[in-house]
């Protein structure tokens, strides 16, 4: 997972995951599932390709990005939006399955 610090740094070509996240407890347990959840994705016999961002929390990235809750992930395919998800009490297997989802619409 690859840290960036502006909403400008997402591609827009591509399968991309952004995780929106605060250096809170719930967001870094949220940020340990991602993790996994990558690996998941990627060590498959049919990896997935992603892209996969963090990015904190701010007045720029809430604006920008339109996050009204937290933690968030935003699912993007070639620049348009495909899947959101919000909250830290989801597994890293539906975590996975949400990611997978929003880079196959």
């Amino acid at each position: 997972m690859v840290e960036i610090t502006s909403p400008n740094e997402i591609p827009k070509e591509g399968k991309v995951a952004v995780f929106v996240t605060f250096n809170t407890s719930p967001c870094k347990k949220f940020l340990n599932y991602s993790r996994q959840s990558i690996g998941i994705l990627e060590n498959e016999k049919n990896p997935q390709g992603g892209t996969y961002l963090n990015i904190l929390n701010n007045a720029e990235v809430k604006e920008a990005l339109g996050i009204t809750a937290m933690p968030a992930c935003i699912v993007y395919v070639n620049g348009e939006e495909k899947r959101r998800f919000t909250g830290h009490f989801w597994s890293q297997f539906e975590i996975a399955g949400f990611i997978a989802e929003g880079f196959n619409k």
